[in-house]
Formats: C-alpha cells, structure tokens, sequence
C-alpha cells in the first residue's frame, strides 16, 4: 500500500514529460562544441555534419533553453547527414551498434566530438561492412586513416585515432 502513492506520482510525472514532449515546442537535437557536428537525439544514431550551415549549429548550440524543435528541423532539412540513410537498415544497425553501443570505449570517451566520432566511425562502417558508397569512399586519405587505426584486428581498432586522423589531414572541416 506504500508503494501506490509513489507509483501514482511517478505515473503522473511520465504523463506530464510525455505531453510536454507532444506540445513540439522543445526539440531533442544537441551539437557537439566547436566541431559542427549535431545529431538529431542523445542517441547519435542521425548525425549531421553543420559546417556548411555554421548558423544553425550556432544557435543550437547557444540556445539557452534547448533547441526549439524548428531549429532541430533546420538542422535536418540544412546540413549534411552522415552517414547518408542506406537501404540494408539491418546492416546500419550494426554498425551503429557497433560504433556507439558496443562497449568498446572509444567514442564513448571522446568528451569533445563524440557525434563526429560516431558519425565517422559509421560512415567507414557502412562502407566497409555494408557496401554502401560514402563521401569516402574514393578518398585516398580516409582509406589511409581507415588502414591505420579501423581496418586492424578488433582489439587494435582506434574510432577516436581515426577520427582525429580524418579532422586533422582529410577534411577541412573545423575540429
């Protein structure tokens, strides 16, 4: 009997967060600091590389309340999604596990560019594992970064070497 007025507060808490949530004002889009990358959840599943839209990452990134779910719509409709959608969704899947939830540690500690790093990392992968084409996949520095700290024995692999790699000597994308 103790327990039914926490369940009843608590159950009135899950019904208020979920009609703030239908109301759309709030969007759930985040950026990561001074590397233009966003993605459109916490989760870091939809990545959007901003360096082309530098004004819509700035004001996500500088709401003081959280971006509004027009901004975040901004976002997707504007900037860059990477890795671009592919059709073997199985195949995304696994790469997205494999770069962000598998426990391997890299992009989980990379504090600073954790979206560009599972972007990047997702972006080798749907290359390299599902057979997608990637803005990558013809470019001779990424399959060089890719050599060196991806395409190496599972326990060997680097998402956050290959990342620093990729920003510091393949993109001109601010990192």
């Amino acid at each position: 009997m103790l327990l039914l007025p926490f369940l009843a507060g608590l159950c009135a808490q899950v019904h208020f967060t979920v009609a703030a949530a239908a109301t759309g004002v709030q969007g759930t889009c985040q950026c990561d600091d001074g590397d233009f990358w966003c993605s459109d959840t916490n989760v870091l599943k939809t990545n959007y590389n901003c360096s082309i839209q530098q004004s819509i990452y700035n004001t996500i990134l500088n709401s003081d309340e959280g971006p509004t779910t027009k901004q975040c719509q901004a976002m997707a409709q504007d900037c860059i999604q990477q890795p671009a959608p592919i059709t073997n969704q199985t195949c995304s899947n696994d790469c997205y596990n494999f770069c962000w939830i598998q426990d391997v540690g890299d992009c989980a500690d990379d504090d600073d560019s954790q979206t560009l790093c599972v972007s990047l990392c997702q972006d080798w992968c749907v290359r390299d594992k599902c057979g997608a084409r990637t803005p990558w996949s013809n470019n001779q520095c990424e399959h060089a970064c890719a050599a060196k700290y991806m395409d190496v024995q599972e326990a060997d692999i680097s998402f956050v070497d290959y990342t620093e790699c990729m920003a510091n000597k393949c993109t001109t994308t601010p990192v």
